[in-house]
């Protein structure tokens, strides 16, 4: 059965063969590569922040999220076809060095 992202509602559960960790290092790590707000790599500043300590940026959540959900096989279709029509990719992103197979 083909299920697009339009498909779940609130409360829909599933369950991932695998799980994530949130820990610590993996919060700093990940903020440092790819969300370096101050509140994300700063414990003291995080503790004066919204969130009142350290915390895992929204992207790494969803980073996660996506990882558990395709582990689930909730969606059983390609990320491509998830009710993206109205959105096109500009260009592909491939690996440093690499050439497009095209």
């Amino acid at each position: 059965m083909t299920r697009y992202f339009d498909d779940v509602a609130v409360g829909d559960t599933f369950e991932s063969r695998g799980s994530e960790d949130i820990t610590r290092e993996a919060i700093l790590s990940f903020a440092r590569a790819w969300d370096p707000q101050i509140y994300h790599i700063d414990e003291e500043v995080a503790k004066t922040s919204f969130a009142g300590g350290l915390s895992a940026s929204a992207i790494h959540a969803l980073a996660i999220s996506q990882k558990l959900v395709h582990q689930s096989g909730f969606f059983a279709i390609s990320p491509t076809s998830c009710a993206w029509s109205s959105r096109s990719w500009r260009a592909t992103a491939y690996a440093l060095g690499s050439r497009s197979p095209r």
